[in-house]
């Protein structure tokens, strides 16, 4: 097969609906033994679906013989450091921030491969990662959802009292409303 061919070939592919169980795409982060046993259940896989082959495409060299190296990138995204930067710099900046603003900034940013709920998944989950295990920002805001407000917490100890002082002040609401 030439270049022609193996392009050809890889659209084909690429324009399946999802991976299969003979087709799959992955990053070039595997090692050689995991990737042959990711070659060893395509093979497998394809002759149980009456498939003369099955395919595993490992994106950075697609990229590089296609000559979609943009586009690869565009699809892969960043590292989650690069979103957890941008996040930062979001609430330092404009804090205290809601999940809207949250969303905003990053929904833009992420891949273009994730549909929607994906990347409103990842902002949350970048959100709760920069909260519960890396404690740089507490939710002053009610405690999930719409309400939640972030801010930078600048020890642990404040971040301790910001939550302290929420909790206080939605018991106080509570009790006002009775």
């Amino acid at each position: 097969m030439d270049t022609k061919d193996l392009t050809q070939l890889l659209d084909r592919l690429r324009a399946e609906p999802h991976e299969t169980e003979w087709l799959e795409f992955k990053a070039n982060r595997h090692e050689p033994e995991e990737l042959g046993e990711y070659i060893s259940a395509l093979a497998n896989a394809a002759c149980l679906h009456g498939k003369s082959r099955g395919y595993l495409f490992v994106s950075r060299a697609i990229a590089a013989d296609t000559g979609e190296k943009a586009r690869h990138i565009r699809e892969r995204g960043f590292d989650n450091q690069y979103y957890r930067d941008l996040l930062l710099a979001l609430i330092r900046e404009h804090g205290p921030v809601g999940p809207d603003q949250i969303n905003n900034l990053l929904l833009k940013k992420l891949p273009d491969a994730l549909d929607e709920g994906q990347k409103q998944a990842k902002a949350r989950n970048l959100t709760y990662d920069l909260a519960h295990r890396r404690h740089l920002i507490v939710n002053i805001g009610s405690s999930r959802g719409a309400g939640a407000r972030w801010v930078v917490a600048q020890t642990k100890g404040e971040a301790e009292q910001a939550r302290k002082a929420e909790v206080d002040a939605a018991t106080r609401n509570e009790t006002s409303r009775k």
